[in-house]
């Protein structure tokens, strides 16, 4: 198993923590993940391309689900996009943001480069646990 150091897990606390401030202050994300996470020259990360973010209290914006990081949307998202070829902006909240930073801490821990992360994977498989 390799070893991850306490500054990336720091890192993953800023992105949290980044969330964290958005939800409390009523905008949702809804694109996180590694891409979107950009590091600064003193190692702080920051979250960044706000261009799917919407309000909470916001009604009427409909968004592509496949314009951002599909492996990274919540799955219960897909179900619309099944039955109507899209997903109103207004499925991606607080908790669909708290899956993609999970998905994203999977991808740090895992150390899996951008693009090989997929919410069908096997953690146990990945890890090497089985």
């Amino acid at each position: 198993m390799t070893y991850l150091s306490p500054f990336i897990f720091r890192q993953l606390r800023q992105v949290a923590s980044g969330l964290k401030y958005l939800h409390d202050n009523g905008v949702v994300h809804a694109d996180l993940s590694g891409n979107n996470v950009l590091i600064d020259d003193e190692g702080n990360a920051r979250l960044t391309d706000f261009g799917r973010a919407r309000l909470l209290d916001a009604e009427g914006f409909i968004t592509s689900l496949f314009a951002g990081s599909v492996d990274f949307v919540a799955p219960e998202l897909f179900t619309q996009v099944e039955t109507e070829g899209r997903a109103d902006n207004s499925d991606f909240s607080p908790r669909s943001d708290v899956y993609a930073f999970a998905m994203l801490t999977f991808q740090v821990c895992c150390q899996l480069p951008s693009g090989d992360v997929k919410y069908t994977q096997n953690l146990c498989d990945t890890v090497g646990l089985n």
